[in-house]
């Protein structure tokens, strides 16, 4: 027979699945991170007239788009 929970136990549940949801998120990321020049190509490709080449503004914007790209498809791949 299913008890009621108490808030404190709810608290922990929410807690406990939050904590995988983060996991399967970062562990998504990493296994996306390879391919992320793929999916870049992919982005620029429906504007490949219009631009040439991605311009970057500091030496970080490169790898932060490559990071980025990577956290959206490992939280698309982890939903």
């Amino acid at each position: 027979m299913d008890k009621e929970l108490t808030f404190v136990e709810h608290l922990e549940e929410l807690r406990l699945r939050i904590m995988v949801s983060l996991i399967f998120i970062t562990l998504m990321s990493i296994i996306a991170f390879p391919f992320s020049s793929i999916f870049l190509t992919a982005l620029k490709a429906p504007a490949s007239g219009m631009i040439g080449k991605l311009v970057f503004f500091n030496p970080s914007d490169a790898f932060m788009i490559h990071v980025k790209i990577a956290f959206f498809a490992g939280l698309a791949l982890s939903v």
